[in-house]
């Protein structure tokens, strides 16, 4: 079974919103997002994660990326589950920051914001990371 995955790009003055995790495979971010839950449409599943993940409300904008995760084409570098993640451009609700002390899971240590040129180069987010700032800086410019 195919998981389907949503996140949310929010970027601000050069740097991106990312969610930081110590776990079995060390220090390494994401994106705000996880799994869509049955019965919830993509953009709620967006809405949800954000407010778990970040403690922030956001308004979501337009799909910038779509990806996808094949376990056996990777060496199963991030599990065994088949994935496919919808990237959506996103910004923080007027008022909104994130609690960068937020602990959504065990694993969870931070909130933080990246500089862009990492994106690249930070773990888990590497997958992705060359389509998503192309798909930022196309963004940015409309």
């Amino acid at each position: 079974m195919i998981r389907v995955n949503v996140a949310a790009a929010i970027v601000r003055e050069n740097q991106i919103l990312a969610i930081e995790y110590d776990d079995e495979s060390g220090l390494n971010y994401n994106l705000p997002g996880g799994g869509v839950e049955e019965g919830e449409t993509l953009e709620e599943a967006v809405l949800r994660e954000v407010r778990e993940e970040a403690g922030v409300e956001v308004v979501i904008g337009r799909l910038l990326i779509v990806w996808e995760y094949v376990p056996e084409r990777e060496n199963f570098r991030y599990g065994a589950q088949h994935k496919v993640g919808l990237i959506y451009e996103a910004r923080l609700k007027e008022g909104q920051e994130p609690d960068v002390t937020h602990r959504y899971d065990a694993h969870q240590t931070g909130v933080r914001w990246l500089p862009l040129e990492q994106v690249l180069h930070v773990e888990t987010i590497n997958l992705f990371g060359a389509r998503l700032l192309e798909a930022i800086g196309s963004a940015q410019k409309s």
